[in-house]
């Protein structure tokens, strides 16, 4: 799952140059979005939603193959435990497609979709099951 343009600058810099990478923390914060993230343009807007913290660990992620069978030295990760955002407070229905994880400051730092999506309306906790989010390295 691409990542984004902030975090790829990052690489850039740190692969050509040997640059330092910026310290992502020990947490990562999943966010919802209605479409393929763009430096958060598309960041879900529910009444009650916020991001959800996920801790960088193996109580967070699991390693696995893009297909997401666990695999110590696969090339992706997904979540290990269901991700559960606040109830919606809207009457109007956001359809979310795509999840991103970003750091404390909202860098985009893996990104990708949802299948199947998640249709939020009214009273709805949108839930993404354990292993619901695969970010593959690219």
């Amino acid at each position: 799952m691409p990542k984004g343009n902030v975090t790829e600058n990052d690489l850039v810099k740190f692969y050509a140059h040997g640059a330092p990478l910026p310290a992502y923390g020990a947490t990562w914060y999943m966010h919802l979005h209605t479409a393929d993230p763009d430096e958060m343009a598309s960041e879900a807007a529910y009444a009650g939603y916020t991001r959800v913290a996920v801790t960088r660990d193996p109580a967070g992620f699991t390693i696995c193959d893009g297909d997401g069978t666990p695999n110590a030295s696969g090339p992706a990760f997904k979540n290990a435990a269901e991700v559960t955002f606040n109830e919606s407070e809207s009457f109007s229905t956001e359809i979310i497609t795509h999840a991103s994880l970003c750091s404390s400051t909202g860098q985009i730092i893996y990104k990708g979709a949802l299948n199947p999506p998640i249709v939020v309306a009214a009273s709805h906790t949108p839930r993404i099951p354990a292993g619901g989010a695969i970010f593959l390295e690219d």
